[in-house]
């Protein structure tokens, strides 16, 4: 079999592993929680009524505005207004809506989100292995479907979400500015610009960050007279971005700014935090990027061991990420709400997986290290990442410690890891009597415990369990608040 006819098997073979996995673990009902519920609120009102409103919605959610005596999700609209320009053509022909058929779309509506995410991830991400000098295909193949397989990858493409297609863009931004390194040209160079756009419709922050680098790269890589023209095939695509982004809020709510940073907008910037520990939790702690995903660990030695062979593409893509993450932790001081692990530093995820994987493909050729021994450090590293994405897939969008919003006393301050919260619901539900539940009613105290299960099942409209917890704790959260 030749490489490319090999590589395109394996190309199918792990798209179908993917989609097989993907779909099984896929969400059929929308939390409580107002992240999701917003976004659906905005699919389901521009899907059947043609307007943005969404006090009509049967989508409940928090996450709002009040403006002119109307009500709007505060999220970024371009994704949603896509998702629910769809979901208005299939409404019309088939005639179905949330009301008749609520848990099909639902689960529709997120296994083509995150099943055309994660192929998309896994096709572009095995691709840029490819390009990589040592490992065979095999190998590339499985670190890239890896990627998509565990950690927090795994757990947000079971539900409607911002973060994995921010990922997705963001890795589209690192792959067209490679495609531009070796073939310079409008159209890459376009695409760079494009995608970095896109990658604000989803994640503003990181697309401001993303953009700028594009911008900066592209002139190293430019022949001689093409510095200028470059930048300007960039910036037209990108502004082009935001000039859609800016009219589409006009149309929808009045005004050119989304309404999450505009007049009466819900972001704050988040002062109210410990730095350093704010930045061990999110890092390396009970939210921790690394802890949840440590296998994104090995992108250090192997960009050291690198460091003199890196592109300028891969450069600047580093220091993207970096000022994506420092961004993060400056401008947030709610750990991510209620979700699991640290939502906002998806969007690096396969960049940084792309350098980690370099250590297994690319250093062993290059320097005296055993190319066995980081196989197996590896595989116990991407194993540790498939059991925390798979608790997280058991609810992406959990009850969660909120830092300052939750308070010293709260009761998800002995759940301040994710991890541990959604093993505890899951322990619940299948052994409520086993060992592992005892064992966090010893260390969290059965209080906190009862109201963490009873809002936890709550929030996932499991309201059948909880006249099981209410009797099996003698309290019931709701007349009796926390």
């Amino acid at each position: 079999m030749t490489a490319r006819r090999k590589g395109r098997f394996l190309l199918i073979g792990g798209g179908l592993l993917i989609l097989a996995v993907n779909l099984l673990c896929t969400q059929p009902d929308v939390s409580i929680s107002g992240n999701e519920a917003s976004r659906f609120a905005v699919i389901e009102a521009w899907g059947e009524r043609g307007e943005f409103a969404i006090e009509r919605s049967c989508f409940p959610t928090v996450d709002r505005v009040e403006r002119n005596g109307r009500r709007y999700s505060d999220k970024p609209l371009p994704a949603t207004f896509l998702a629910g320009s769809l979901y208005g053509a299939f409404h019309k022909f088939t005639g179905k809506s949330f009301r008749t058929d609520y848990h099909q779309l639902v689960f529709r509506i997120n296994a083509l989100w995150g099943n055309l995410t994660a192929l998309l991830l896994y096709w572009w991400l095995f691709n840029a292995f490819r390009r990589v000098r040592g490992g065979t295909l095999p190998l590339k193949a499985g670190l890239a479907a890896a990627c998509v397989l565990t950690g927090w990858i795994f757990a947000y493409d079971t539900v409607l979400n911002n973060h994995t297609p921010a990922a997705l863009a963001a890795l589209g931004t690192f792959v067209t500015l490679e495609k531009f390194r070796r073939r310079p040209g409008m159209l890459p160079a376009a695409l760079a610009g494009l995608s970095a756009g896109v990658l604000g419709w989803l994640d503003l922050p990181s697309g401001a960050v993303f953009g700028g680098m594009v911008l900066a790269v592209l002139p190293f890589s430019a022949p001689p007279g093409k510095q200028l023209g470059s930048d300007l095939a960039a910036g037209c695509a990108g502004a082009g971005t935001l000039i859609f982004h800016g009219l589409l809020n006009l149309y929808a709510y009045g005004t050119l700014l989304p309404l999450y940073v505009g007049t009466g907008g819900t972001f704050f910037a988040g002062t109210n935090k410990n730095w350093l520990e704010y930045a061990w939790e999110n890092l390396l702690g009970a939210r921790g990027l690394f802890s949840y995903q440590p296998f994104l660990l090995l992108a250090f030695p192997a960009v050291f061991a690198l460091r003199k062979r890196l592109t300028v593409a891969e450069r600047g893509t580093l220091l993207a990420v970096a000022g994506a993450v420092l961004l993060y932790l400056g401008i947030t001081d709610e750990y991510g709400g209620a979700a699991y692990g640290f939502r906002y530093l998806i969007v690096t995820i396969p960049l940084l997986w792309y350098f980690a994987g370099r250590m297994i493909l690319d250093v062993p050729r290059i320097a005296a290290v055993s190319l066995r021994a980081w196989k197996g450090a590896a595989l116990a590293l991407i194993l540790w990442g498939a059991v925390t994405g798979s608790v997280g897939a058991y609810a992406p969008f959990c009850i969660a410690y909120e830092g300052y919003r939750s308070g010293p006393e709260h009761f998800t301050q002995k759940f301040r890891s994710t991890f541990l919260g959604n093993l505890f619901c899951m322990a619940w539900e299948f052994d409520p009597d086993g060992p592992v539940v005892k064992e966090f009613l010893r260390r969290a105290g059965e209080r906190d415990a009862a109201d963490f299960l009873f809002f936890s099942f709550f929030n996932r409209k499991q309201f059948y369990r909880l006249p099981a917890i209410v009797e099996r704790f003698g309290r019931n959260p709701l007349q009796d608040p926390p």
